[in-house]
C-alpha cells in the first residue's frame, strides 16, 4: 500500500508473498537476501526447560529428522504438504504446492542452527517492535540440544543411513 501510494520505494517481502506484488507489476530488487533466524525457532522458559529436558532432547532429534526429510525426500514433503498444509496455506492445486515447497526450501537450512548475523539481523528486526535494546541477543538462543546433536554428528548419521 505505501508503495502504491507513493510513500515508499522498496519494500521487504518474503518469497512466500511473492506473488501479488509481482502480479501487480512491481519486481524485486537486486538486494542481497537479509538472514534471519527462519521459520524454525521455539521459545520456552528455563523451568520448562529444566522440567522437560529429556522431552525437549527427542523434540530436537524429530526436528532434525523432519528438516532432513524435507530437504532430502521430496516426494514425501510433497504428499505431506499436499493435505493439511496446502488447505490451511490455500494452495489450489499440486503445482501450488510444488512452487510453495521449492521456496521454503530454498529458505531452509540443512541444519537448524541458526548464524549469528541471523540472530543480529532478527534481534534488530524485534528491537524496532519492543524494548529489547539492553538484550544480548545471543542470551535469547539455547543451543545446547543442537550443540549435543552435532557433536553426535545426528544429522550426519541420518544421511548415511539411507
Amino acid at each position: 500500500r505505501a508503495i502504491a501510494a507513493g510513500k515508499a520505494d522498496v519494500a521487504l517481502c518474503s518469497p512466500l508473498y511473492l506473488k501479488a506484488p509481482l502480479a501487480a507489476g512491481l519486481h524485486v530488487a537486486g538486494l542481497p537476501s537479509l538472514p534471519v533466524v527462519g521459520p524454525l525457532f521455539f521459545a520456552t522458559r528455563e523451568p520448562v526447560i529444566r522440567a522437560k529436558d529429556e522431552a525437549l532432547r527427542r523434540f530436537m532429534r524429530a526436528l532434525y529428522r523432519a528438516v532432513h526429510v524435507f530437504r532430502n525426500d521430496r516426494a514425501a514433503t510433497l504428499a505431506i504438504m499436499a493435505q493439511e498444509p496446502a488447505r490451511l496455506m490455500r494452495m489450489p492445486d499440486a503445482a501450488a504446492v510444488a512452487a510453495q515447497y521449492e521456496i521454503f526450501r530454498a529458505s531452509t537450512a540443512e541444519k537448524p542452527i541458526p548464524l549469528l548475523e541471523s540472530i543480529q539481523n532478527t534481534f534488530d528486526m524485534v528491537s524496532e517492535a519492543y524494548d529489547i535494546a539492553a538484550l544480548n541477543p545471543l542470551t535469547l538462543w539455547d543451543l545446547r540440544y543442537v550443540l549435543e546433536l552435532e557433536e553426535q554428528k545426528f544429522m550426519e548419521g541420518l544421511a548415511s543411513a539411507k
